[in-house]
């Protein structure tokens, strides 16, 4: 038997069905919302527990001696792997496996020499696939090394274009250096110079010609670096006649040590013409008219 349903009642009968069916795809959708926001914050959960650190952010190349780059962390997970990507600045890379202790933590050293490329060093770690991090560091060189061809260009000049090359003692103050002044045929000898420091004592000392030291001064110079020194010469210390060396000296480094030679005859700096040697002449003058005279007496008497 046949029912006559109005056709409103239909409309929402079928309407029901509609909203029914919509709710149960809505309710599918909704769930699988909720994995995919589950998911990663879980992931993010776990990686915000793991850490990743570098000693420091820049490291200083040395001529000699290597640098050691220390990075490390730790994970929650001590049954995990730890993969570490080290990439140089020309962009290639190597990935190492890091042990992980049973405590969860990792070290890992990057060993770097003077011939090492200088520049900034990416380290990217991750765990399981899933990234812990990166950090950065930077190698530079040395800034108080200097090449042979700056020292040259620092210390020495091309004098007219030449090939002499002059020394600029002037303009190096980070050398110590002396002069020695006297007077031919004084017993006195006046040092000056300049040190590196005014806070070391300069040691001067005074070596013969055969090598025995005649005379050590101790000297503290001034706050400009100027020191004096006097040296009498004379005694039984210098009676041996040659080159005299006189070296100063402010530390175990060669820039902070400076000589100068002299020249010691009986006993006064470089005597032309003093008082032994006058007496020699007039002995010389002497014999000489005596045998003058004799060679005319005996000229008469024949």
């Amino acid at each position: 038997m046949k029912h006559n349903i109005p056709n409103c009642c239909i409309y929402l009968i079928n309407m029901k069905k509609f909203i029914f069916s919509d709710l149960r795809v809505m309710r599918w959708a909704l769930g699988i919302l909720c994995c995919i926001m589950i998911i990663p914050v879980t992931a993010y959960a776990q990686s915000e527990t793991d850490t990743l650190q570098i000693e420091q952010e820049q490291y200083i190349l040395k001529r000699t001696g290597d640098v050691l780059v220390k990075v490390f962390g730790s994970v929650d997970d001590v049954y995990a792997s730890v993969s570490l990507t080290h990439t140089t600045p020309e962009g290639e890379s190597i990935t190492h496996k890091v042990r992980i202790t049973d405590q969860g933590f990792y070290t890992f050293y990057f060993s770097h020499n003077w011939k090492s490329i200088r520049g900034d060093y990416d380290v990217f770690v991750s765990k399981n696939d899933v990234p812990i991090g990166t950090v950065i560091y930077e190698l530079v060189q040395d800034p108080t090394y200097k090449t042979d061809e700056e020292v040259k260009e620092e210390y020495f000049i091309k004098a007219d274009d030449s090939d002499t090359i002059s020394t600029i003692i002037e303009d190096r103050p980070d050398f110590l250096l002396i002069e020695a002044e006297a007077v031919e045929g004084s017993k006195i000898i006046t040092i000056t110079g300049k040190a590196t420091s005014n806070t070391i004592p300069v040691i001067i000392t005074v070596l013969s010609p055969n090598g025995n030291v005649v005379s050590i001064d101790q000297i503290s110079p001034e706050t400009s670096g100027s020191f004096t020194s006097t040296i009498n010469v004379g005694g039984p210390m210098w009676k041996q006649d040659g080159i005299y060396s006189i070296t100063a000296q402010q530390g175990t480094d060669y820039k902070d040590k400076s000589s100068v030679e002299i020249e010691i005859i009986d006993g006064a700096v470089i005597p032309e013409f003093g008082t032994i040697a006058s007496l020699i002449l007039v002995v010389a003058i002497s014999s000489i008219v005596a045998l003058s005279a004799k060679s005319r007496l005996r000229f008469q008497v024949g």
